[in-house]
């Protein structure tokens, strides 16, 4: 089997058969790399309220449409090398400044002298020689590029205005482009010893610090903390798309390793066969991880995002040094990556940082741990090696592999804080004049109907908006998914106050004060309940409430909590009525849609067969 299996090896001992075989092989990694954005794209909104996951779709696509031309204009010139990729080929290292395609002579500066010159802004070659070598390089780097902006477009997700991301999804490249050239092309960290071999720094620490910014200066989104700031979990949308994600992100992990060897030819197909084997090992011990984790925090039971960010963590922290770390520590490395990334989560939503997808805790993060287990773990030997072109018949001294164990976890230190401080510096300067200009959130209406409607005109079960005709026009209706209960209101909040005080006023014993509707909310007392079928008992957990809200903050419970929408899609609400006896639940069949009395905000609950749902009611008391 291993005879028949050595026989089909391509036999490089022609030097344009190992190009060609490099170019076809770096091709297909792009390729694969190109699927992740399928992956994140279902990842995402499968994450995040079914009435956004359209929206969120898009913008992967449109992270390809604008990462495309914009690396095409100017990416390429500042992330490509002087040298091609020919220069990879398997050759003798006759000196530290000779043949070495790591050779950083010419790159051990920021920028280059000749950067922005035509021909590498927008790639025209002249030189028919160097057409493949040019172009495998550009396809390659490309879907990295565009990998690092739907990172951030994960932290940036339900919230942010399409215009606006389309603007900043154009400029970000730069946000890749140059940290690759210092560490994975020639450049002056890689001169400096740090190594970033598949981005695990470049790509995921850049993208994670950038999505954390970008997150802070969105905001929360609509209901996801409480009065008290207390954090409230969001339902997943679409679950089954998640998981679908993560496995298409699995496939394209594979490409996006194995494809930073680049190329076969010579020795690299080697460490190409061992980053695979370290890639899957990692995510492996990741996801199993997960699992435990949430068996452990969770009473036994599985959680989806538990896991699927496990899997992801272990393949981010991996991505650095896949093809220098043996197996074993690959699930070592796997291990912590996830165990830091849950970490960071817990902690993340105690800051009252609302991050959608969890991008900085689950690529921030474990791409920084990343980068520390190169320095703690990576094969002097194949480190080495690396260094000089992927050769391995390459006589490594004692002093050589004692010289680069003291100095190489310095090095990825000080690279982790370069990336971080690069990350926020170039992401600020990209997002700031956005903010300050049309802006980056949606309005409160445009959140509460979700972009998929706002932005796209798209009306489906995710959304299910409500369409009211009063006299000669159309009145809109807001929509609060909630999972399985959809909260339905006028967005005309003046106009909905001043019928219900009017109604309130014709069946009350004594006038009613009149209360300016600009200034004030009627006041609500409720009661939060649950029984479920399923395991025969019942909970009910009680709270009340009795605040003078202003009137903006019906919807918007970062500066209060808010009634509408202060409850999970298994909670019903009751409240008590204007003489202060609370109305008793009356049970619902299965399958029920109801509507409460006029003078409430009205409800409707779309219930399933293994729940016992009550009928809810919300009546304003008025002083």
């Amino acid at each position: 089997m291993i005879e028949s299996f050595a026989t089909m090896a391509p036999d490089h001992t022609n030097e344009g058969d190992g190009l060609e075989n490099d170019i076809c092989f770096i091709l297909t990694s792009a390729f694969l790399i190109f699927t992740m954005q399928t992956g994140y794209g279902l990842l995402e909104s499968g994450t995040v309220s079914r009435k956004n996951e359209v929206n969120i779709l898009l913008k992967n696509a449109i992270n390809i449409v604008c990462g495309s031309l914009a690396f095409w204009s100017y990416g390429f010139a500042f992330s490509s090398r002087e040298t091609d990729i020919s220069s990879f080929k398997n050759q003798t290292v006759t000196s530290s400044t000779g043949n070495n395609p790591m050779d950083t002579t010419y790159h051990s500066t920021f920028f280059r002298s000749n950067i922005l010159t035509p021909e590498r802004m927008f790639i025209r070659v002249t030189n028919s020689e160097q057409i493949g070598t040019t172009y495998a390089e550009m396809a390659f780097q490309l879907a990295y590029a565009t990998t690092c902006t739907a990172i951030i477009s994960g932290a940036m997700a339900e919230r942010c205005r399409f215009l606006s991301y389309f603007i900043f999804s154009f400029f970000s490249n730069i946000l890749f482009c140059l940290p690759a050239r210092w560490t994975m092309f020639n450049g002056w960290l890689s001169h400096y010893g740090a190594i970033d071999i598949g981005g695990s720094g470049t790509v995921h620490l850049v993208g994670g610090c950038a999505g954390l910014l970008a997150a802070l200066l969105l905001g929360p989104r609509l209901g996801r903390f409480d009065a008290d700031r207390k954090f409230r979990q969001v339902p997943m949308g679409n679950p089954t798309n998640a998981v679908h994600g993560i496995i298409l992100l699995w496939w394209g992990w594979l490409g996006y390793s194995a494809g930073s060897s680049f190329g076969v030819a010579g020795d690299k197909w080697k460490y190409a066969a061992r980053s695979s084997v370290a890639t899957i090992m990692s995510s492996m011990a990741g996801g199993a991880f997960g699992m435990i984790w949430s068996a452990l925090t969770l009473n036994g039971l599985q959680d989806i995002k538990i896991i699927s960010y496990s899997i992801l963590a272990g393949l981010v922290a991996i991505s650095g040094g896949s093809p220098i770390i043996t197996p074993i520590y690959s699930i070592i490395t796997g291990v912590i990556g996830a165990l830091l990334t849950m970490i960071a989560i817990t902690l993340v939503e105690r800051l009252n940082i609302d991050d959608p997808t969890d991008s900085f805790s689950v690529h921030a993060v474990a791409g920084a741990w990343g980068l520390v287990a190169i320095g703690l773990f990576s094969d002097s030997d194949s480190v080495i090696h690396y260094k000089h072109g992927y050769m391995v018949n390459i006589t490594v001294s004692e002093k050589d592999v004692t010289e680069l164990r003291e100095s190489l976890l310095l090095c990825q230190l000080f690279a982790i804080a370069i990336f971080v401080i690069w990350s926020l510096i170039a992401s600020a300067i990209l997002l700031l004049p956005i903010y300050f200009t049309i802006g980056l959130r949606m309005s409160l209406q445009e959140e509460i109907l979700g972009p998929d409607y706002v932005e796209h005109g798209l009306i489906h079960d995710g959304n299910r908006l409500l369409l009211d005709v009063v006299k000669h026009k159309i009145r809109l209706v807001y929509n609060v998914g909630l999972n399985e209960a959809q909260v339905s209101g006028p967005l005309n909040h003046h106009y909905a106050e001043q019928q219900r005080l009017r109604q309130l006023r014709k069946r009350s014993l004594t006038p009613s004060p009149v209360v300016p509707t600009e200034e004030v909310l009627p006041k609500f007392r409720t009661i939060y309940a649950e029984e479920r079928m399923q395991n025969k008992h019942g909970r009910y957990y009680h709270y009340h409430e009795r605040k003078r809200l202003p009137i903006r903050t019906i919807l918007d419970s970062n500066r209060e909590k808010s009634n509408a929408t202060n409850f999970s899609g298994r909670f019903r609400v009751m409240a008590t009525t204007t003489s202060g006896t609370s109305r008793q639940p009356r049970c619902l069949s299965s399958s029920a849609s109801v509507w409460t009395t006029r003078e409430s905000i009205p409800y409707r609950s779309n219930v399933r067969s293994n729940q016992r749902m009550f009928q809810t009611t919300m009546a304003p008391i008025i002083d």
